[in-house]
């Protein structure tokens, strides 16, 4: 796995892990600690602002935030910074997923935009 991201990245970028997730999983997010469902969360760091509370706290007070949602095929993937934007996981629908995670410096220009 390490290798497959050589030709975008070069020497920068390491795969780090996978995950597996269940099918027909309106979320797929868990908590590690104790293993419950948790939905739109940041990749959070204790001492990080904007923390995850404090998207619930505005959530919880009545006002909206807006939601992207992307549908991936099989082999397509995203890179985001998953510590910044409220994010979630989904199989609704799905019979399967897997996913792998790298980490990395792209340099600009080497990844074509879909947008």
């Amino acid at each position: 796995m390490d290798d497959l991201a050589l030709p975008l990245g070069g020497e920068q970028v390491h795969y780090i892990g996978q995950a597996l997730a269940k099918p027909h999983m309106l979320t797929t997010t868990d908590n590690y600690r104790d293993g419950r469902l948790i939905g739109l969360h940041l990749d959070d760091y204790a001492r990080r602002y904007p923390h995850t509370d404090d998207y619930r706290a505005h959530a919880a007070v009545g006002h909206t935030t807006h939601i992207l949602r992307i549908r991936l095929a099989p082999g397509e993937g995203y890179i985001a910074p998953t510590e910044y934007l409220l994010h979630d996981g989904s199989t609704q629908d799905q019979e399967a997923s897997a996913i792998a995670f790298w980490l990395g410096h792209w340099q600009r220009g080497k990844l074509p935009s879909l947008i």
